[in-house]
């Protein structure tokens, strides 16, 4: 285990969907075993929503209550293990979420959500950045098979992670291009020139290339790492020796042999983007593809050979975590196991028993994990 990363030894639920009571948690893999419905995505889904304060399903805070219990807040408190010092201390974490429907008594209705460090409340950035979290769930969209706009999502979501300049500028970006996308439908109703664009497409130029510009090198920094977990992950083809290339590629048509033609793209298609309504170009249209062995995964790939590859991401991100923060973040694996044969989950379990972090594995099947795995892991009550 890194001395530099923090260990949940305790986690508690009031209120959260259908989770309750309070579970001890051990440093190194922690196994979650429960029949279907029991709660397990739920369970990692409390844990990753400390980390980022939201969903990584995307959805709004009133659908974490447990409605049928008639709960006007939602509570989950951890105790964290916190070894970024000499001394290792314990802090206490509680998160709380009304739903400013009657007035709760946590926070008189005034505000839908709050976080406490140590029973003092705190500002959500200090909070956050206590515990670093990496998501893996089939329940997710997959982030190898999924459509492109979510794929596009996930990577910014990562590159967020790592940068918070790139999320601010994200976030500046998406505001140029409805702006303009607005003002391109009124040239095409008439009401607007066409000289009103110069400066939204200088705004979009400048950002776009900022954007594009950190995607491209951080997939030329994650890919060596994926390539070399991708090796010992998928069995290689006997007929085809040495072969088990993984690699990310990043499809734009603002790129022209590895320059960034944005704003000449634009001025170009200029009438055709005005007859669209929209930008039809920047890195909101680009496309990020994984590829095993020079063939699209999304395409060619089997369920088994994505849910590997998605793996193979989430290992190549926690040595990236490292090497980037100087820490490991905490991994919560949700179901990995259900779609892989018996040779790809002695793999999987031989990597997961050498990583450097606390891991959550659930699991509904313990026939999905070898007798040595289970015994040498802690077993969630």
């Amino acid at each position: 285990m890194d001395n530099k990363t923090n260990t949940i030894s305790k986690i508690s639920f009031h209120g959260f969907k259908n989770l309750k009571g309070e579970y001890h948690l051990k440093q190194g893999i922690n196994l979650l075993v429960k029949p279907n419905g029991w709660g397990k995505t739920n369970f990692l889904e409390a844990i990753d929503y400390i980390s980022n304060l939201k969903s990584f399903r995307q959805i709004p805070d009133l659908e974490l209550f447990n409605w049928s219990e008639a709960n006007d807040f939602v509570k989950i408190s951890i105790e964290l293990l916190d070894k970024s010092k000499k001394q290792k201390k314990i802090a206490y974490f509680d998160l709380v979420i009304s739903n400013g429907t009657n007035g709760s008594k946590i926070n008189n209705g005034n505000k839908t959500k709050q976080v406490f460090i140590n029973k003092v409340r705190t500002n959500p950035g200090k909070f956050k950045a206590s515990l670093e979290t990496i998501l893996y769930s089939p329940h997710n969209a997959d982030i190898v098979s999924s459509n492109p706009e979510i794929r596009r999502r996930e990577f910014d979501r990562l590159l967020g992670e790592f940068s918070p300049n790139y999320a601010e500028t994200l976030n500046e970006y998406k505001f140029v291009v409805r702006s303009r996308n607005k003002l391109l439908q009124k040239i095409r109703s008439s009401k607007a020139r066409i000289s009103e664009l110069d400066y939204w497409n200088d705004r979009l130029a400048e950002l776009g290339q900022n954007i594009i510009e950190a995607r491209v090198v951080f997939l030329h920094e994650i890919c060596p790492l994926l390539g070399d977990y991708a090796k010992k992950i998928f069995r290689i083809d006997a007929n085809v020796p040495g072969r088990a290339l993984l690699e990310i590629k990043y499809i734009s048509r603002s790129l022209e042999e590895n320059i960034i033609v944005l704003k000449e793209r634009m001025e170009e298609n200029v009438e055709k983007e005005v007859q669209a309504g929209m930008s039809l170009y920047g890195p909101h249209r680009d496309k990020f593809v994984f590829d095993l062995n020079d063939k699209a995964l999304r395409q060619f790939g089997s369920r088994g050979q994505q849910r590997l590859a998605g793996l193979s991401l989430v290992f190549a991100l926690c040595d990236y975590f490292n090497e980037k923060l100087g820490r490991y973040p905490i991994l919560l694996l949700d179901d990995i196991m259900s779609e892989l044969d018996n040779e790809h989950r002695k793999r999987i379990e031989k990597l997961l028993s050498q990583l450097k972090t606390q891991i959550f594995v659930t699991t509904s099947e313990k026939k999905y994990f070898s007798g040595e795995f289970i015994k040498a892991v802690n077993n969630i009550q």
